[in-house]
């Protein structure tokens, strides 16, 4: 349905801006809200229960453009389904009725606001044909929102079928009398009537135009399956019909008919140059296309776009000749499957229709540009949901039950489609495509609910499916995950690791269960890794491994299995200079060029780092974010920058250390989680206007370890300063040597541990606490480079590379 949606949102009260062709990456995505609206005596699901609309012939004049008026009659074919009926009620908004027929008589009603009320004057027989007939005309309505209702516009007349502000948003009672609800489905005939020179395009397939006497053109669309009010449609331009055809994996050929004015046609190809592999996309993850054919009218609203089944309403400033908004193409075409196949039963649910619409897209990215462009798409959205949607819609919502006046908000599309990676996460491409196809299957042309969704999936895949709903779609916030530390010990054959992970949460209620997970393991030069498949639940969780090296590193989510709360980015440093890891919103600078590239694993944490346990100077950390750092880096060669902005433009992402003031600003920095915070003293501060709530922390040197903000009440001088790791205090001596060295150092050493360059663990030797000393290598077996990790205690002091001639 909505894209920015699909209805997509181009935004309501701001358009979006063009992009260049192929800049899908950073295509805009504008916010919309429906506005709350008091439940009148409007179309209800209940209704449905009594009654089953089984068509709608909709005769409609449009020809009164000047007036922009409609007049017609609308043919409903109904039955009851239970006994005791005898009358009807039905929806129809701001148009005037100017009489019934029930069974070729004129009958009594009354129509107030919404509510059209038609006693019948017998009582119906349960499954017994009734065929009414309303006569109406008037001016047909807009939303208060803007977004949806019929419009006139130049040359142009078209419905769009939801109203953002409307309650139900269901739109169809805007131009006919009907049951508007999302349940109720009918098959429609139109019958529209326009101007000489434009023709109609509706729903379903085109028996023929007539030229009347007066020029006026008579279009009959027959649409013979099911769908609900908010999916009919009727589009009225000077159209020609670009057609085309796509083969189906059913076998079949199905029709494209793209109606556009004649100067638009090439357009509209360069446009949708890639709609044919859009449905071959949808096809894989879905299904086969069920309909009898694909369909596009372009109309002149700028603000969106509308699932109408097999003939969207496209706007015309999204077919400039580029591909630069063909994600909204691939969003609205996805709701043949999401919306108008398969529907939510209730707008709470929106996220069936609007969230894995707005997923497909980055499906569609994935099977037209590769893997790494829907990684950075869908990255790109999780990023805008983490910073800004519980700001915008008062909280961290759960995507399954939305109050009405947030159906078509962040949560439902942009948290929405991150969940739906999240589930493939959890399930995998086989059994989630084996699950979509399940669903498409068993819930054809009928309403689905989030549990039925749920229940659904399980039983397709066999994988229970019920810690995934509770933690992602029925309850709001997310789960972050930081490994807190590695133990290795020897085993006769190889090493023995076990990790220590810690889960935490952002606006989650609970912690979460069954979580898979990947977890990188790595040697402490980082030239030997291995990643894991875990599952983690509740708030510890402990891994055991048997490995080929000796593991000291290991941090989550290397491939981005799952959208958590936490973004990384890793890099190689190897030329002098900066490098922008935006997602991980950190600068790292290397003031020299490296002889070998050295690894930089950065993790934003959108959680709160931990409290600090003995605080007498009252620091204040932040509550929303901390860093981590890990690498085989040098730190005297590596500077970073990080910036703290409590600011609007910022997204508040400091708010609560910067909203008076900056005065107190801190870095603080512990090298595991075992330590404690400490304040950091390697940076310079920039915090130009003291009250802007930006600045930056400029850090001289950056080491492995976790950074976070924080905010003093005291003098910040009273904070202890982190003691810095005793880089360069060795010196190794003569290098290189035939294998027996000498040492100095500033600090008495404990140990020695000894890896080949590869990581292999090789020995150790006890250096007595000693600052100078020698030692000789005794399980090399040939000349090469070796790395000595030398120890203070359990602190390591310093890890050199030596040579052995």
């Amino acid at each position: 349905m909505i894209k920015y949606c699909c209805f997509v949102l181009l935004c309501i009260a701001m358009c979006c801006n063009e992009m260049s062709a192929q800049s899908f990456l950073n295509q805009p995505r504008c916010n919309r809200q429906a506005l709350p609206l008091p439940l009148e005596n409007v179309a209800n699901n209940a209704r449905s229960d009594s009654i089953d609309i089984h068509q709608y012939s909709i005769n409609l004049d449009a020809t009164d453009f000047s007036g922009k008026k409609i007049k017609g009659y609308c043919i409903i074919a109904f039955s009851a389904k239970i006994s005791g009926i005898d009358y009807i009620n039905l929806d129809l908004l701001g148009l005037q009725v100017d009489s019934v027929l029930y069974q070729g008589n004129s009958i009594p009603f009354t129509h107030s606001g919404e509510l059209l009320h038609i006693p019948l004057g017998t009582v119906l027989t349960t499954g017994t044909m009734q065929q009414l007939t309303v006569y109406y005309q008037g001016t047909p309505q807009q939303d208060a929102s803007g977004w949806g209702g019929f419009y006139y516009s130049g040359n142009y007349a078209f419905n769009l079928g939801v109203g953002f502000a409307a309650n139900p948003h269901n739109y169809g009672r805007v131009w006919f009398p009907c049951f508007d609800n999302f349940v109720e489905r009918s098959i429609y005939r139109f019958i529209i009537t326009s101007p000489a020179g434009r023709n109609a395009h509706c729903n379903g397939y085109l028996e023929g135009n007539t030229i009347n006497a007066d020029n006026s053109v008579t279009s009959v669309w027959q649409m013979d399956t099911e769908i609900p009010t908010y999916l009919a449609c009727v589009a009225i331009g000077n159209y020609v019909t670009v057609q085309q055809q796509f083969a189906s994996s059913s076998g079949k050929q199905i029709p494209i008919a793209l109606a556009v004015v004649p100067e638009d046609t090439t357009k509209i190809k360069n446009s949708f140059i890639h709609l044919t592999k859009a449905l071959q996309s949808y096809e894989k993850w879905y299904g086969a296309y069920q309909w009898n054919k694909v369909g596009y009218s372009v109309v002149p609203f700028s603000s969106g776009a509308m699932e109408h089944a097999t003939n969207i309403a496209y706007p015309k400033n999204a077919v400039n000749g580029t591909t630069a908004q063909e994600t909204l193409m691939a969003h609205e075409l996805s709701h043949h499957w999401w919306g108008n196949w398969a529907t939510c039963e209730t707008a709470e649910d929106m996220w069936i229709n609007e969230g894995i619409a707005s997923y497909s897209e980055h499906l569609f990215i994935e099977d037209v540009y590769g893997r790494k462009a829907y990684l950075e798409e869908a990255l790109q959205n999780h990023i805008r949901v983490l910073e800004t949607a519980h700001r915008e819609e008062g909280g961290y919502l759960a995507i399954s039950g939305v109050p009405h006046e947030l159906t078509y908000g962040t949560h439902v599309y942009k948290k929405g489609a991150a969940m739906m990676h999240n589930l493939r996460g959890y399930l995998g491409d086989e059994l989630l495509q084996t699950g979509f196809h399940s669903i498409i299957d068993n819930y054809a042309l009928q309403s689905i609910n989030s549990y039925q969704f749920r229940d659904q999936l399980t039983a397709a895949g066999g994988k229970d499916m019920h810690d995934f709903f509770e933690a992602w779609i029925f309850h709001g916030g997310y789960s972050d995950f930081v490994v807190d530390s590695v133990k290795s010990n020897f085993l006769t054959q190889g090493f023995h690791a076990t990790i220590y992970i810690r889960q935490k949460l952002r606006g989650a209620p609970a912690f979460h269960q069954n979580v898979p997970l990947q977890l990188v393991v790595a040697d402490p030069t980082f030239s030997q890794r291995d990643t894991l498949n875990i599952t983690a639940s509740g708030e510890y969780t402990t891994i055991e491994a048997d490995l080929p090296f000796w593991a000291e590193v290991a941090y989550i989510n290397p491939n981005y299995l799952l959208h958590l709360a936490s973004v990384h980015q890793d890099t190689l440093l190897s030329n002098a200079g900066n490098y922008t890891l935006d997602k991980a919103k950190m600068t790292v600078s290397l003031n020299q060029q490296l002889a070998a590239p050295a690894f930089l694993h950065v993790a934003h944490h959108w959680t709160a780092p931990d409290t600090l346990r003995y605080n007498p100077w009252g620091a204040q950390l932040s509550a929303s974010r901390f860093w981590e750092v890990k690498g085989n880096f040098n730190p005297l060669y590596t500077g970073a920058q990080l910036r703290y902005d409590g600011s609007a433009t910022g997204n508040y992402l400091d708010e609560d250390l910067v909203a008076a003031d900056e005065q107190n600003m801190l870095l603080l920095y512990r090298e595991t989680a075992a330590d404690e915070w400490q304040k950091y003293d390697f940076y310079t501060l920039n915090g130009g206007s003291s009250s802007d709530k930006k600045g930056t922390f400029n850090l001289t040197q950056l080491f492995s370890g976790q950074y976070c903000f924080a905010k003093s009440d005291t003098a910040p001088t009273a904070v202890p300063a982190a003691t810095a790791p005793a880089v360069g205090s060795v010196q190794v001596f003569p290098n290189p040597s035939t294998g027996l060295f000498r040492f100095e150092s500033s600090a008495p050493l404990d140990k020695v541990v000894v890896f080949s360059v590869n990581g292999e663990y090789l020995e150790e030797q006890t250096l007595s606490h000693n600052r100078q000393g020698s030692f000789e290598l005794k399980r090399q077996t040939a000349g090469g480079i070796y790395l000595l990790r030398f120890y203070k205690g359990q602190q390591e002091v310093q890890t050199l590379s030596v040579q052995v001639r």
